[in-house]
């Protein structure tokens, strides 16, 4: 176990957990079950990567149910077959908060924990897929900004017996830019962050709603250049 997590942390693009599900099966098949699965209960208990943790847990504990020598099941597995308990307990619990959610089509908060091909592995407590297009408005080239960061969605797709869970920001960005042109009015005084700098001027997102300011209204001087007056971030 600790070879395999040794080599989980020098390939951390990769994401193969099924080498430690072998492993245990391999393992297994030399000594008592009982001591293997009391070596991965301790080892799960100090393990850092929760990610890890879950995917490693959810992997292993198959191999409980799937009929390995029972008969030489201990405290070991009673260890290891717990901590599958408790984690089936509290999914159960996030997939009802997200059913809810979705029935009542409110927002949701989660963390973009994963760049994978098409789009975003949004944590809701449960994974969840967030495609490229459903990231923000336009084309978006690199996702990797957006990883680490939490983001509001709604969700639009949900199959509780497969796990299949789709989310999208777009429509909470959709939802805001049309209050915001609802009860906008020129003249209005307004406040926000400058999204990207162009040569023609700035963009500044007002909360889901994107404005311009043209490099002639930056100065009542002769403009020059809009990075000479705004930076990216600046509210």
């Amino acid at each position: 176990l600790e070879t395999v997590s040794a080599w989980i942390g020098t390939h951390p693009e990769r994401r193969e957990f099924a080498v430690a599900s072998k492993l245990l099966r391999v393992a297994s098949a030399r000594c008592p079950c009982d001591e293997v699965a009391g070596w991965l209960a301790a080892w799960l208990e100090v393990h850092a990567d929760q990610t890890t943790v879950d995917e490693v847990q959810r992997l292993l504990a198959q191999l409980a149910w799937d009929g390995l020598d029972r008969s030489r099941w201990g405290a070991g597995w009673r260890a290891l077959l717990a901590r599958e308990g408790e984690r089936r307990s509290a999914e159960d619990s996030i997939w009802s908060v997200i059913t809810a959610a979705c029935e009542e089509d409110r927002v949701m908060v989660g963390k973009a924990v994963e760049v994978v091909k098409g789009g975003l592995t949004i944590d809701l407590g449960v994974p969840a897929f967030m495609p490229a297009s459903q990231i923000d408005r336009g084309v978006i080239h690199d996702r990797e900004p957006f990883l680490g960061v939490k983001l509001e969605c709604r969700i639009v797709r949900l199959d509780r017996a497969s796990g299949r869970l789709v989310v999208s920001r777009t429509a909470v960005l959709d939802d805001r830019r049309s209050h915001l042109l609802d009860v906008l009015s020129p003249g209005d005084w307004v406040s926000g962050v400058v999204k990207s700098v162009e040569t023609y001027g700035a963009f500044v997102d007002l909360g889901g709603l994107d404005g311009l300011i043209h490099v002639r209204e930056m100065t009542w001087d002769h403009p020059g250049k809009p990075a000479d007056y705004v930076a990216g971030g600046q509210t």
